[in-house]
């Protein structure tokens, strides 16, 4: 059976040190990631096994901002069709992320329609 968790997008931001969801190499640069609500730290953690680690899970949300950890998905500029993918796809799966969406999106072409330009 396919493990699937949760995964809420809530917006893209500016990520420092942070590995490719792609490629999994770090850049010393600034990369887009994307933010999802995970639904607790032990889900957000599955997450983060699902994406080989190349995903962060931010623990310290709980407070009046958040109710819920979120992990953070990052790319490389020349990879952000895929992040646009990633959301995309679990969008489509009512919010449910599983290692399938991953290995699709990762797989996703350059020039996707980007969430981020229209």
């Amino acid at each position: 059976m396919e493990l699937k968790e949760k995964f809420t997008v809530h917006g893209y931001d500016i990520a420092l040190n942070s590995p490719c969801f792609v490629t999994g190499k770090i850049s010393a640069n600034a990369e887009l990631c994307l933010k999802a609500y995970v639904t607790d730290i032990e889900a957000g953690e599955r997450i983060v096994q699902m994406f080989n680690g190349h995903a962060r899970l931010d623990k310290w949300p709980y407070n009046a901002a958040s109710a819920f950890p979120q992990v953070e998905v990052a790319v490389s500029v020349k990879n952000q069709d895929a992040l646009c993918e990633l959301q995309r796809l679990t969008s489509k799966n009512e919010n449910v992320i599983s290692r399938e969406i991953i290995e699709q999106a990762r797989q996703a072409p350059a020039n996707q329609p980007s969430p981020l330009t229209d």
